[in-house]
């Protein structure tokens, strides 16, 4: 089993800095929304075609892992994120997110927005922390990259901070990190950056009513509700890299 073959490590830093800075430009130039919205779709699509072309394609491995104790996990990991979902009220609020009279512009922005976060995250971002820890955290390398790429993806969401819904967004940086984490695990799980894309999107075209939810309850049961989800990932993530090491697979 060998990882996709990838650009060199400079180079996909660079590609960061500089998708990082266009971004920004577009994030915080306050354009109209529709603008914007066109703007931030021609964006994703560039951003998702370089991404793929950087990290060597959607697939993180040549072939899907195969093991049975790594496949209980992967069902336990899924069932975790499905107990969340019910939660939310899913499927109803997704049905209720596409009968809204704003049902173009929540699905426009929740398919630039997963789009370009899980190519950046996912792919980009999480493929130069693996590379770049292979050596430090050899024995855990997936695990910790996983971690801190969906730590740095929860703080992203401050961009959504006004000055007066700290809480909110707090909320929202909060299940954006255990939503990171699922994002990893699938791409690994599922060996193709589709998955996690299709799960953002999904998640975002019902943004009204997770963050309802969420900031309206309180912040110990919203931990316990999340934490099955958060400790069934990173005990997948650790199952892979004990696999990974005991069949001399380099992560790269």
């Amino acid at each position: 089993m060998k990882v996709c073959h990838q650009w060199s490590l400079p180079k996909q830093v660079m590609l960061i800095i500089a998708l990082s800075t266009i971004f920004s430009f577009i994030n915080f130039a306050h354009t109209p929304m529709a603008m914007y919205l066109s703007q931030y779709g021609i964006f994703s699509v560039f951003s998702v075609l370089i991404i793929l072309k950087a990290i060597g394609g959607p697939r993180f491995f040549y072939h899907r892992l195969s093991d049975k104790r790594i496949n209980l996990l992967n069902l336990l990991s899924c069932l975790s994120f499905l107990f969340i979902m019910l939660i939310c009220k899913t499927p109803i609020s997704f049905w209720v997110a596409l009968h809204s009279k704003d049902s173009l512009l929540i699905a426009a922005t929740a398919v630039t927005a997963g789009v370009f976060e899980e190519s950046f995250f996912r792919g980009l971002l999480f493929s130069v922390i693996i590379r770049s820890s292979r050596k430090s955290y050899r024995h855990f390398t997936l695990t910790y990259s996983a971690i801190l790429s969906s730590l740095l993806f929860g703080l992203y969401h401050f961009i959504n901070f006004t000055g007066d819904n700290l809480v909110p967004v707090m909320v929202q940086v909060g299940y954006a990190f255990s939503f990171g984490l699922f994002f990893c695990f699938s791409k690994i799980a599922f060996n193709t950056l589709l998955v996690p894309i299709i799960l953002h999107v999904y998640i975002d075209l019902q943004a009204t009513t997770l963050n309802s939810v969420t900031t309206s309850i309180n912040w110990l049961i919203g931990l316990l509700i999340f934490l099955p989800l958060i400790m069934s990932t990173i005990i997948y993530l650790l199952a892979v890299d004990k696999h990974l090491k005991s069949t001399y697979v380099t992560v790269s």
